[in-house]
């Protein structure tokens, strides 16, 4: 009776013992990992990052030991240690943090006084954060709201001075560009070079009223890639073509007046073409008249969108070419 007693009592503390070794816990082992999986996958979200490491170190406090997560542990450890020992911001990550929660409150003002001091600080580790900078005017602005016009207009050039020098944008220790964070985040490098363009040749337009500093952005946003959104947006060719239409109305005569026509016929003809709404194709073809009429005298109505159609096949120029050297603005 006292060995049966005896023998289940230590059956009972064994069986406790597994119980309380997380070793044997496989489903909540599983559990962890996969958390710790989705955090480090949102590569683009610094809150989620600071997440992934106390996911990471909670896992190696608990199955660090376990034979069967050793190869994670292992993996963890090292990532762990590289965090550690390139991470500028200390354990509290204060900078990083109060620049995710701006994002996500839209307080644009602390936005930019945190991510003016991440780029000021550590340009190569958040270059990346210069494209949300140099994007968070441009939608405030098409709403009627100027007042972060001037910083973005700033960051969206610094932006593509580094797009076009081939610098990288990495967040931390990934190993891959991130061109932007969401929601401000774009496919590519190309992507994010056309988006820029267009903002800062909006932002010249809408906000600093000069347009020779505008259309050599704008000229080169009308390059996007298929894919990007900029490649559907007819505003560029739009102001292209109000550009050339105001300097044809100063200078209506002689071979450079010519050029301004054709170039603003070509311009509204594209606009027109990526335009859906009936009342903007409307303007649209009433400016496209009004370049013809100044540059050939008459049109027949019913002949405009056959003209237009062809026109928008034309060649647009380096608006570059066409300005004397006190009209570029680089």
């Amino acid at each position: 009776m006292v060995k049966s007693f005896v023998l289940m009592v230590l059956l009972s503390a064994l069986v406790s013992a597994r119980a309380q070794d997380p070793c044997q816990d496989a489903t909540g082992l599983t559990r962890m990992e996969d958390e710790f999986d989705n955090l480090f996958a949102q590569k683009t979200d610094p809150d989620a990052r600071m997440k992934a490491i106390a996911s990471g170190k909670a896992f190696l406090e608990k199955y660090g030991n376990c034979p069967l997560a050793k190869e994670r542990a292992d993996w963890l450890r090292l990532w762990l240690q590289r965090i550690s020992n390139h991470d500028p911001f200390g354990p509290d990550h204060s900078s990083v943090a109060a620049f995710s929660d701006a994002l996500k409150s839209k307080d644009w003002g602390a936005l930019y006084a945190n991510g003016d001091r991440l780029l000021q600080t550590w340009p190569d580790d958040y270059r990346p954060v210069e494209i949300v900078l140099g994007s968070v005017g441009y939608g405030e602005l098409l709403q009627g709201d100027a007042r972060w016009a001037d910083k973005t207009l700033k960051y969206a050039k610094l932006s593509l001075r580094d797009l076009d020098g081939g610098k990288p944008f990495r967040l931390r220790l990934q190993p891959n560009d991130y061109y932007g964070v969401a929601p401000f985040a774009y496919r590519s490098r190309e992507d994010a070079t056309a988006w820029m363009n267009l903002i800062a040749g909006t932002i010249y337009v809408l906000a600093e009223k000069d347009w020779r500093a505008a259309v050599p952005y704008l000229y080169r946003a009308t390059f996007a890639p298929e894919k990007s959104e900029v490649a559907k947006n007819p505003k560029p060719f739009e102001f292209i073509g109000d550009f050339y239409l105001a300097e044809l109305k100063q200078n209506s005569q002689g071979t450079r007046a010519d050029q301004y026509a054709d170039q603003a016929m070509v311009a509204f003809a594209r606009a027109f073409r990526l335009t859906a709404k009936v009342e903007d194709q409307a303007m649209l073809r009433q400016k496209f008249i009004t370049a013809y009429r100044l540059r050939w005298k008459k049109v027949e109505p019913e002949e405009v969108d056959k003209i237009i159609e062809k026109t928008s096949a034309g060649t647009l120029l380096d608006p570059e070419i066409l300005l004397d050297e006190k009209g570029v603005h680089q």
